[in-house]
């Protein structure tokens, strides 16, 4: 499937955003319009209108997010030899920010985000999208681990791409000590937690009484030494299995 035109969808939906997704429903098998809202707008999407539609459409038009999201896809695709996928830009809740899956992407962006921020966010949505395409499990399967090394991989990708600065704050929060203390005691032990667990989005996101974004602090870190023990780039750790990185470094 192509890329639709997300511009017309705001124009005729943004004011009835169960709507909008209505529009979604083919790209999510099983899904309805209510519980695509529901997940989307967890991951960033905005939940209600707060301006006119034709004045959104102008802000992203003004930030050339269409231009700059297809052009960072079509570099990154032939970078990391990844998929061809639809992929859906829409107004973001509060801060930048995406959601990907092996078969489509969706961008949620502010209206006074940068090209750079475009960039990133780009950027770690398209590395997640190539990275589940080479490996085929459900959703449901994915793990703890997974889940982390997904994320630290990402971020690792928008610093070599775009640089250090534009990587998210949450890499520079803990100290070694304390990633590595976080690993060991709350990450570790909890490694095979599938994404059911009820455990597993908090110790992810760092809710429910664990540090703040712990497991992508975590996943940024066991990536970074995994691969400067390997040498390899984020590009060659696409199909390189997140238990595999973390055996190398025990």
């Amino acid at each position: 499937m192509s890329s639709p035109d997300t511009n017309q969808w705001l124009l005729e939906c943004y004011e009835r955003p169960i709507e909008l997704c209505r529009k979604l429903t083919s790209y999510f098998r099983g899904a309805t319009a209510s519980q695509i809202y529901d997940h989307l707008t967890f991951h960033g999407l905005y939940s209600y209108p707060t301006k006119p539609a034709k004045q959104v459409v102008s802000e992203l038009q003004r930030l050339q997010a269409w231009d700059i999201v297809q052009k960072e896809i079509k570099l990154l695709r032939k970078e990391w030899q990844g998929p061809q996928i639809p992929t859906f830009i829409l107004p973001a809740h509060s801060t930048k920010s995406g959601l990907a899956f092996n078969d489509k992407l969706f961008i949620f962006l502010p209206p006074d985000c940068s090209e750079s921020e475009i960039k990133a966010v780009v950027t770690h949505e398209y590395h997640h999208v190539c990275r589940l395409s080479r490996f085929f499990q459900k959703e449901s399967d994915y793990t703890l681990l997974d889940a982390i090394v997904l994320e630290g991989l990402a971020e690792h990708a928008v610093r070599e791409r775009l640089g250090s600065q534009l990587v998210a704050s949450w890499t520079n929060w803990y100290t070694t000590s304390q990633l590595e203390e976080f690993w060991d005691t709350l990450f570790f032990p909890n490694r095979q937690l599938l994404k059911s667990s009820w455990a597993h989005e908090h110790l992810v996101n760092g809710t429910a009484g664990n540090p703040r974004m712990a497991g992508y602090a975590v996943g940024y870190f066991l990536v970074g030494r995994y691969m400067k023990s390997s040498g390899l780039t984020t590009a060659g750790l696409l199909g390189v299995s997140a238990e595999q990185m973390v055996k190398k470094l025990s």
